[in-house]
């Protein structure tokens, strides 16, 4: 499990906020049997009752444990982990999740 990460001066508003925004391209390099997560800000906003936010860490380790899932299966285990986390089955904030599977190329 890698993280794209984006560098600072890439990154803008959220999508789809501003009609006039334009945002800046990221490349990367996918190979076949990637699968691609993208995920809102409501998902690092997920905050436990010690304060803590649900990070990339935790995030990292529950894919890790269940890639071998099928993308709908590993998506609620996402959801169901953050819930844990959380201790409660509702967040403050909206969350959307998207996997991506690549299965070819070209």
């Amino acid at each position: 499990v890698e993280a794209i990460r984006f560098p600072e001066d890439i990154q803008g508003p959220g999508l789809g906020l501003y009609e006039t925004h334009t945002y800046r391209n990221l490349e990367f390099q996918a190979e076949p049997n990637d699968l691609l997560l993208l995920y809102t800000d409501g998902l690092s906003d997920v905050i436990n009752r010690s304060g803590r936010f649900y990070d990339v860490t935790r995030m990292r380790d529950c894919l890790a444990e269940n890639l071998a899932r099928p993308p709908a299966e590993l998506l609620r285990e996402v959801m169901l982990d953050a819930q844990r986390f959380a201790s409660r089955d509702e967040f403050d904030d909206d969350l959307c999740l998207l996997a991506v599977e690549i299965r070819r190329l070209g």
